[in-house]
């Protein structure tokens, strides 16, 4: 319940409705966040932000190098439409996220998956170990000891 008020706070926080960049790999970072964590509302999107963060400081690159290869561009209808609803935010969560600022609430998450595809989840609990989860998303890191 703790973890959740602070996670709630932060939400506030990131909230000023000031846009700090319009740079294109921002929007780029901003619509895979949103059409990952479709449905998920903010704190989905913060939490899939803090999972590119983590991909970020192990791989020592940007997080817009990390979602590169993501398959979320503008012409994608979901993640667009995520995006028009929360740009501003969204740019907000961007550039804390291009300084690897923000708190990681996943536990350490470097991937997530759906609870909607089943098959998936069994590949995933076999090869990483679970550390998190939120509505239709479990996060997962490297098992320990590894």
């Amino acid at each position: 319940m703790k973890r959740l008020l602070y996670l709630i706070i932060i939400l506030i926080l990131l909230s000023p409705g000031i846009i700090f960049a319009v740079d294109q790999k921002d929007i780029q970072v901003a619509l895979t966040i949103s059409g990952e964590a479709i449905g998920e509302g903010r704190l989905g999107m913060y939490l899939v932000a803090c999972v590119i963060q983590n991909r970020a400081k192990i791989s020592h690159l940007s997080p817009s190098e990390v979602v590169k290869h993501g398959f979320y561009g503008l012409h994608n209808k979901v993640a667009r439409k995520g995006y028009i609803a929360e740009r501003d935010w969204l740019l907000s969560l961007v550039s804390q996220l291009n300084k690897l600022e923000l708190q990681d609430y996943t536990n350490g998450a470097l991937f997530f998956e759906s609870i909607h595809y089943p098959k998936n989840i069994a590949k995933f609990d076999k090869k990483y170990e679970r550390c998190y989860q939120y509505k239709h998303h479990i996060f997962y890191k490297e098992r320990s000891g590894k």
